[in-house]
């Protein structure tokens, strides 16, 4: 299985220390367990190396046959079956959960084990671009290396996640057709720090801390990939004490972070659709990125070129 993200908390330019990377790019996700996709793999009886029943599935495929080779058994062949709750092209990293859940099945098949580590670096290889969603808990992450920059801690502050569609005539963003972003060096020395401010946030469990660096990485992005409203749902999130506002930095999804543990998060969640809707926001969805608190079980909608949903057993 593969869970799904929804866009990031920071996106960005990053020293990578002393490994062969060096300066790359680097992004830490937010976690959205509630957007699933599961892989299913069985051996058949066909050429080797080829895996079947695959429509729209080409990087599914690409991450099965690398995974057959890096364990020399590429005389098998396979069947694979995918089924996903996640919207495609709009930053939920779709493609990475599919890619994820693959490279588990064909493990799960061939009676193997594989670290996260050695997992990233085969979805990079199958997709160009990966989400560190095989991570359980938080890094920043070199999405083109397949590298771990830095571990950030056991797991995120306590958030509730009100999430929505930025653009809501949105059919979707190609993240791998667009270059990738040539950020400038103040840009680059403004990621440095905020790269720190995200450390100790995530170290204290400051919530709010944590929605600062959410915030202004998302106004560093909106230079680069604009966001219309973005001025309006800042504003929104300082009216209704949300700690910050994240976005995609390759979609068009963006979420109000709120504190999970604030006595008031309740009320000012309420407030906050009211305010969205005067924006022309429409269905919004909420959940907690460790499914601790929060969440109202409702998913997002299957706008733009999105595929079917499909649950597991169905």
């Amino acid at each position: 299985m593969g869970i799904g993200h929804h866009g990031e908390i920071i996106q960005g330019y990053f020293d990578a220390g002393g490994t062969p990377a060096g300066e790359c790019y680097g992004l830490v996700t937010l976690p959205c367990p509630d957007l699933i996709s599961e892989a299913w793999v069985e051996q058949v009886d066909q050429a080797p190396g080829v895996v079947g029943e695959m429509r729209g599935h080409a990087k599914a495929k690409a991450a099965a046959i690398a995974t057959l080779e890096a364990f020399d058994a590429t005389r098998m062949g396979l069947r694979l079956r995918i089924l996903s709750t996640i919207p495609v092209g709009h930053g939920f990293g779709s493609s990475s959960a599919d890619v994820v859940a693959t490279i588990r099945a064909v493990c799960a098949l061939l009676e193997v084990a594989i670290t996260p580590h050695e997992l990233a670096r085969f979805a990079v290889a199958a997709e160009i671009a990966a989400d560190p969603i095989m991570f359980e808990e938080p890094v920043l992450f070199a999405q083109r290396v397949g590298l771990v920059i830095e571990e950030l801690g056991p797991s995120l502050p306590q958030l509730q996640v009100l999430g929505f569609y930025s653009a809501p005539d949105s059919r979707g963003v190609d993240t791998i057709a667009r270059p990738p972003i040539q950020y400038s060096s103040e840009e680059r020395r403004a990621f440095t720090l905020l790269r720190s401010q995200l450390a100790a946030a995530v170290r204290d469990g400051d919530a709010a801390g944590l929605g600062r660096v959410a915030s202004a990485s998302a106004e560093i992005s909106n230079r680069h990939l604009v966001v219309q409203q973005l001025d309006d749902f800042l504003e929104v999130a300082a009216t209704v004490g949300a700690a910050g506002l994240q976005v995609a930095h390759s979609g068009d999804i963006a979420g109000l972070l709120f504190d999970g543990a604030d006595p008031g998060v309740t009320r000012r969640i309420g407030r906050a659709k009211q305010l969205l809707a005067r924006c022309g926001v429409g269905a919004t969805w909420l959940f907690s990125p460790d499914n601790a608190v929060g969440g109202d079980g409702s998913l997002p909608a299957m706008v733009g070129n999105a595929r079917q949903m499909m649950r597991s057993g169905s």
